[in-house]
């Protein structure tokens, strides 16, 4: 039996304007507080305009909701300076962004921004969030099997999810990334989205990283995969999960659509000793207490974040809808989807009206 309790989302998605209303009913069906929505601007040209869907929903379900925003980057990432990603930083901190969220340490958007998350072009970003108290998430990794061609799983190909032909930075390469931006910027307050792949790895790896970097969390976003791993030492992860209580975050990656049927799953990890199986994975419950729930389903989120999202600026938003439909028409690769961002502007005027 799940337990009555007040959660926040701490990490959620949305595609076009039509999914924020598919998010809240979600959250009302699951009876989720408040959540937040994790831009995915630095996903690839075609999610571009992921900023502005998150302003517009914020400014739709006002202290509701708060919102991560992202980096753009041009085509040619070769030309991105570090004053480039901090004005960017700073722009959404002004029109009231909560925080950041960064893709850049998965392996695909890796490779495609060329950057490594050490790379001094990130360093004026990394100070400034640091100095301000800015939370990140940031996706680092992916599971160890999408490096194996035999043992990646078919959903993952599909895809594109794959590294096998020698051109992504490895899992290991991704972490001491980590490390070298986390030796430059040790108080910068990031929270690594799915157990930074942590789960594979076992108790000894994850504590001795959360125990470097005081100021590290994970947040539990499946990767379902990560539960049958936990689930293989039930009695160790527990104590793992009691021991580093105010350092764990509760998010589910909904707005991905099939990510909706593992909330459950999720809630009764956490909260029963129950043993059941999702997919074709053996699943045991740690049966946490409820005060250490309260933690990790709003409280650490709350104590990085805030109580109350910030409000939009509207002003600045009506601007900032102007500078990226400029920066679609100057992009020789963007161009094709400025009917899209052309809409969601469209959207957040009529609703600022």
């Amino acid at each position: 039996m799940l337990q009555n309790i007040r959660i926040i989302d701490s990490h959620s998605h949305i595609s076009n304007p039509g999914s924020i209303q598919y998010l809240v009913q979600s959250a009302q069906k699951h009876s989720f507080d408040k959540f937040c929505i994790a831009s995915l601007s630095c996903a690839g040209i075609s999610d571009i305009a992921q900023n502005l869907l998150c302003a517009l929903a914020k400014i739709m379900y006002p202290g509701r909701i708060y919102a991560y925003g992202g980096l753009l980057y041009p085509h040619d990432s070769a030309g991105v300076d570090g004053q480039y990603l901090l004005d960017q930083a700073v722009r959404l901190k002004q029109l009231g962004f909560d925080g950041m969220k960064m893709l850049e340490g998965k392996p695909d958007t890796r490779k495609q921004t060329g950057l490594p998350l050490d790379s001094p072009v990130y360093d004026k970003y990394y100070s400034y969030l640091e100095a301000e108290g800015i939370p990140v998430t940031y996706h680092v990794g992916d599971p160890k099997v999408f490096w194996d061609e035999e043992k990646a799983p078919d959903w993952a190909k599909k895809e594109g999810w794959t590294y096998t032909d020698g051109s992504f930075v490895s899992k290991e390469a991704l972490y001491s990334e980590v490390d070298g931006f986390l030796s430059k910027f040790p108080q910068l307050k990031v929270t690594f989205a799915h157990f930074f792949f942590m789960g594979e790895e076992g108790t000894k790896r994850a504590s001795e990283f959360l125990d470097k970097w005081p100021g590290v969390n994970y947040d539990l976003t499946p990767g379902i995969e990560m539960y049958g791993s936990f689930s293989e030492n039930p009695e160790k992860w527990r104590e793992f999960f009691i021991k580093y209580q105010d350092r764990i975050l509760f998010g589910t990656d909904s707005g991905l659509d099939e990510s909706l049927v593992y909330i459950d799953v999720t809630r009764r990890f956490l909260e029963t000793f129950d043993e059941f199986k999702c997919r074709d994975l053996q699943i045991k419950g740690i049966g946490l207490e409820r005060d250490i729930l309260e933690k990790i389903y709003h409280g650490n989120f709350e104590g990085r974040t805030g109580i109350t999202p910030a409000d939009i600026d509207t002003g600045l938003l009506l601007e900032e809808c102007d500078r990226v439909m400029n920066f679609v028409r100057n992009d020789k690769n963007a161009h094709t989807i400025f009917p899209e961002v052309k809409k969601t502007c469209e959207e957040i005027k009529e609703f600022i009206k």
